[in-house]
């Protein structure tokens, strides 16, 4: 089966949105069995990557870099080997995705909103609340959708 293919009357969907909207299905589940399965070091190490990303929010390559490591900890968070495959298939697209989206954040106010997204979803993890951190995992990628031109389904 051709996944790239398009059937006749079927309006084309653009690589990064066929990556984002796989990305939002696997994510929001990673986030909610993070945030019931997580370990105490684990949440640890995820507190450490995003106090990082907060420091270089106006670094993009660094922060990109930070942010690609902080969604594969949570995916380990998950001890389910398959989602943590599955993410890291993709890492490479992701990136790509995550540079094009976040060059669009011109202001320090839009990143650190991003910031601010990224701090209360792993606050929600440490809580172990996963309807909380399934919502804020969803709003990220509404947003960055947003911003990629596109819009989440409902």
């Amino acid at each position: 089966m051709d996944v790239n293919r398009v059937q006749l009357g079927q309006p084309a969907i653009p690589a990064h949105m066929r990556l984002m909207e796989a990305r939002v299905t696997l994510e929001v589940q990673n986030a909610m069995l993070a945030a019931q399965r997580r370990t105490d070091a684990e949440l640890e190490h995820m507190l450490h990557v995003v106090r990082c990303m907060r420091r270089k929010l106006t670094n993009l390559n660094a922060y990109i870099d930070l942010d690609l490591d902080l969604h594969l900890r949570i995916a380990r968070a998950t001890h389910n080997l398959m989602l943590v495959q599955l993410l890291d298939t993709i890492r490479p697209d992701m990136r790509a995705v995550m540079y094009d989206g976040l060059s669009r954040c011109w202001t320090i106010q839009q990143r650190e909103h991003i910031q601010g997204v990224h701090e209360a979803l792993i606050e929600q993890i440490g809580h172990r609340d996963a309807d909380a951190a399934g919502k804020l995992m969803r709003l990220h990628f509404s947003e960055a959708i947003v911003r990629l031109g596109g819009a989440l389904a409902p």
